[in-house]
């Protein structure tokens, strides 16, 4: 969808208005389409239209499922672990910092045509290209604000502005709701300090950082 379009309900009418089609015709679908996938998870109504035979792809479940959980060999340590988990978070914050520092001001849009997709169930955003899930920002609601936890983003697309982009329609998504954020990650942190028209967002008696 062109950018310029996003976040004004044009997607969800759009399958919505598909999936009538189907039903008034009586045939049944085959999903492929992650953003499809949540919708009718999310309107269980069309649910029976799905070909129990030939389903399609099941829900996204991107490998950052758990973006800091990594592959515990035998005999290591708990502690060992978390330091690892603590290390690999530091090296994706320290690059994803580094690469906002080579973005202009403004310039917030990847080169890929991003799916942004608010995962209430697992309390995050993540960025898909096409069945691929590439980066998460993760949040919590705490008493009636969004807390912005942690963003990640795949290896392969740190260099691309795909995390200024996730930003941005996190905060753009955030604004209509009239609630506030509480930012505990620093890229998010470093983000607002480069594109100060989202200040606004910050809950000035609960800042972090």
């Amino acid at each position: 969808m062109f950018p310029e379009f996003r976040n004004q309900g044009i997607a969800t009418e759009l399958i919505r208005r598909v999936l009538d089609d189907v039903r008034a015709q009586g045939k049944t679908v085959t999903i492929t389409c992650p953003i499809v996938r949540t919708f009718i998870e999310r309107n269980p109504a069309y649910s029976d239209l799905i070909d129990p035979e030939h389903p399609g792809a099941k829900r996204v479940r991107p490998v950052l499922d758990q973006p800091f959980r990594l592959p515990r060999g035998e005999g290591m340590t708990v502690t060992t672990s978390v330091e690892a988990e603590a290390a690999a978070r530091e090296e994706n914050n320290a690059t994803l910092i580094a690469a906002l520092d080579k973005t202009g001001l403004g310039e917030v849009e990847s080169s890929w045509e991003l799916d942004v997709i608010n995962d209430t169930e697992r309390s995050r955003w993540f960025a898909a290209i096409g069945a691929e899930a590439i980066a998460e920002l993760s949040y919590r609601f705490v008493g009636g604000r969004v807390v912005l936890l942690t963003t990640w983003v795949d290896p392969a697309y740190r260099h691309h502005q795909v995390a200024t982009e996730l930003i941005a329609r996190v905060l753009d998504e955030i604004r209509p709701t009239g609630k506030k954020i509480t930012v505990i990650c620093p890229v998010v942190g470093e983000f607002i300090a480069r594109n100060p028209q989202y200040r606004d967002l910050i809950d000035r008696h609960c800042h972090v950082g």
